[in-house]
Order: structure tokens, then sequence, then C-alpha cells
């Protein structure tokens, strides 16, 4: 995949990686999903990270069901490398569209635009669009503009 919102350095520099390769055909990745679900595994050991071994190298022979499963039916040789090659992937994506990053972008009205569409009702003025409205029929939320 391609997400439209990459970096291209970073990108570029995850797919030179022999275990680009590897996620495509063997993994058969196709969505920010799929690779999200392969870079956020654990080990059986909560709380260390899946790719490093005490020595601080990926992980060849991983004995966890997962990494089990990736050699034997998946033919992937190194699942510690996968999944590092898809959490560089990931991190690829900009700042804005990442799925693990927050959003600071707020939907609320200020106070001010608040007090001024409250105003507006009595002089018959422009109103603010509200982005953070709540729905309680469905028939309430569609407009003629």
């Amino acid at each position: 995949w391609k997400h439209p919102g990459v970096d291209k350095v970073a990108y570029d520099e995850a797919c030179r990686r022999r275990s680009s390769r590897c996620l495509w055909e063997n993994h058969r990745i196709k969505t920010v999903e799929d690779t999200l679900t392969i870079s956020s595994r654990r080990t059986v050991v909560a709380r260390k990270p899946h790719t490093l071994n005490p020595s601080g190298v990926s992980r060849q022979n991983c004995g966890c069901r997962l990494c089990q499963r990736d050699r034997n039916e998946l033919r992937c040789k190194n699942p510690g490398v996968c999944i590092e090659t898809a959490k560089m992937l990931i991190n690829s994506i900009s700042t804005k569209l990442n799925p693990l990053i927050e959003s600071g972008e707020t939907l609320s009205l200020t106070e001010e635009e608040q007090d001024l569409n409250n105003s507006t009702i009595e002089s018959d003025e422009c109103k603010i669009f509200e982005p953070d409205m709540v729905l309680n029929k469905v028939e309430n939320g569609f407009r003629i503009f």
C-alpha cells in the first residue's frame, strides 16, 4: 500500500528493506489496519518490545503463537524484522493522518462564536456552522442550503 499522507523519505526507507516484500507477499498487507495489526504485536512477556531480544537485535526465532504461525504458514523467515518494518511504514504516515497520533483538532465552537450564534437568531444574521452537533433523529441531520 501507499498511503497518500506518507513522508516519502521515510516510506521509501521502509520499502527498501527486504522485509517489506515479505509483508506484501507473505503477510498480504493491503491496508493501514493490516499494517497496524502486525506492528502492534507484543511478546508473551508483556511490556517488552516484540522486535527486540536482550542484545537489541530483531528476533528471528520468537516462540510466540503469532510468530510461529508467520514462519510455518506464511513462510516468513524473520517475523521480528517484518514487525519492525510495519512500524516504520506506520510511522511514515504524516502526523495529521497517522492513526497512532491523537488529532489536536476540536470540532466545537469557541465561546465567542457560540455567543455570536445566539445573537444572530434574534438579528437574522448569518450563523456559524456548528461542526460538533448531536443529532437526536436522522431527519435533523439533513440541511438544504
